[in-house]
């Protein structure tokens, strides 16, 4: 009986250091996240450039003609944040969710994207990344991308 109590002891604790850790980590992940947002609307792509492992991946979800995975080069995304423009990229997230499991996180949000202050569309990032040297980084992000129905929120995350 005392072997199954040390047993069950262990496993819980085990459960509550993961979930803790995980908690712990969460404001990291979210402010690589959140610096990535920051860059875009800065249009900082030296900024930008160190969010991302060597080979990340960039993917949207094509729907139209036919449903499909779109893939973009991280290198191209980067210049074009950087390349000079007069207006501001703006993409607000909010409902975010993180989930991670020692080196691996993932962020799940909704947001709105923004050209100035004009509405441009709507849709859900998903955001994989991995602790690499302490650090968090960037290796793949999907999207979905509409002009409607959207979600709007004026509280979103800037």
């Amino acid at each position: 009986m005392m072997t199954l109590i040390l047993i069950l002891t262990l496993v819980s604790s085990s459960n509550t250091e993961k979930n803790e850790d995980g908690k712990m980590n969460e404001p990291e992940v979210k402010a690589v996240v959140q610096t990535l947002f920051d860059a875009m609307r800065s249009a900082d792509s030296a900024r930008l450039h160190t969010l991302f492992t060597d080979n990340a991946q960039l993917k949207t979800v094509q729907t139209s003609p036919r449903v499909m995975l779109r893939e973009e080069s991280v290198e191209a995304f980067i210049r074009a944040v950087g390349a000079p423009r007069k207006e501001v990229w703006d993409e607000r997230i909010f409902d975010v969710e993180v989930k991670i499991d020692g080196e691996l996180a993932m962020v799940w949000a909704k947001y709105e994207f923004y050209v100035d202050t004009s509405f441009s569309h709507c849709g859900v990032n998903l955001f994989q990344l991995l602790k690499q040297n302490g650090e968090w980084k960037i290796f793949s992000v999907t999207d979905t991308r509409r002009k409607s129905p959207c979600e709007r929120r004026t509280d979103a995350q800037k």
